[in-house]
């Protein structure tokens, strides 16, 4: 996918709703006159799990836009924020996420030779 696609997409994503939202983006977006209309995900757990893992998409999306090194660590804050709610409502542990990454590491390796695959 070129840059130009993925800013497409991106753009469109941005503008999908309904999205999760920090508690006080709708306070913001009335501040300077909008009309945000809200409501907050009931006991459907799935339903707000879906909505967090399309906002990690988001989050991703956006910080793939960045160059600059405060943005970056803007955008890498916005996905752990993110990801910390997720494992907060599927009661993930930081543990159970070491675990597997050892894993992943010992079958698959990491990423600290930064090897990029050309071709399959």
């Amino acid at each position: 996918m070129n840059n130009k696609k993925i800013i497409t997409f991106f753009t469109e994503f941005e503008n999908d709703f309904p999205k999760l939202v920090r508690n006080k983006i709708p306070k913001l977006i009335i501040k300077n006159e909008g009309k945000p209309a809200v409501t907050q995900v009931e006991k459907n757990k799935l339903n707000l799990i879906n909505l967090i893992k399309k906002k990690i998409v988001e989050e991703s999306m956006e910080l793939f836009s960045y160059n600059k090194k405060e943005d970056i660590i803007y955008g890498v804050a916005d996905i752990i924020e993110t990801i910390e709610k997720l494992k907060h409502e599927t009661n993930i542990s930081i543990k159970e996420i070491n675990y597997c990454r050892k894993v992943k590491n010992k079958i698959y390796g990491s990423f600290k030779k930064s090897i990029i695959l050309i071709s399959k």
